[in-house]
């Protein structure tokens, strides 16, 4: 199984180095936010859902503040941050498919638009998400 902790604080790692202008959240802000982030999120187990191995979907959320007087600005925002994050990933499948030995494989399976609410607010967002296979 998995070692959801391992694989959450070595995709930090990864985000940390690669990405100088994006705030790297391992895992969901409770205080004060610096914008614009990144927050790996809580994934979906699926046992066994694929040739017999189990799938973890990874929820990467890239968010920017929302501003009410310039909604435009937000959006424009986002659309610069998130395909770093995209190219990020892309860069580690690439060159280390089992993310250091801790699954069997991975693809980046889809990203959509949406908003996401962290401490009450919600705030734009796009969200990637990362399928890990292990046996």
């Amino acid at each position: 199984m998995i070692r959801q902790a391992a694989v959450r604080d070595r995709l930090a790692e990864v985000f940390t180095a690669n990405l100088r202008d994006i705030t790297v959240y391992p895992r969901t802000p409770t205080g004060s936010i610096n914008f614009p982030c990144l927050v790996i999120g809580m994934p979906e187990w699926r046992p066994h859902a694929e040739h017999g191995m189990d799938v973890w979907t990874w929820p990467i959320v890239v968010c920017v503040a929302m501003s009410a007087s310039a909604p435009a600005a937000a959006v424009d925002e986002l659309d610069a941050a998130w395909p770093a994050v995209a190219q990020v990933l892309h860069q580690l499948a690439l060159v280390d498919q089992t993310i250091g030995g801790l699954c069997s494989d991975m693809i980046i399976d889809s990203s959509k638009f949406g908003a996401v609410s962290i401490a009450g607010h919600d705030y734009p967002a796009q969200s990637i998400q990362l399928k890990l296979f292990d046996i």
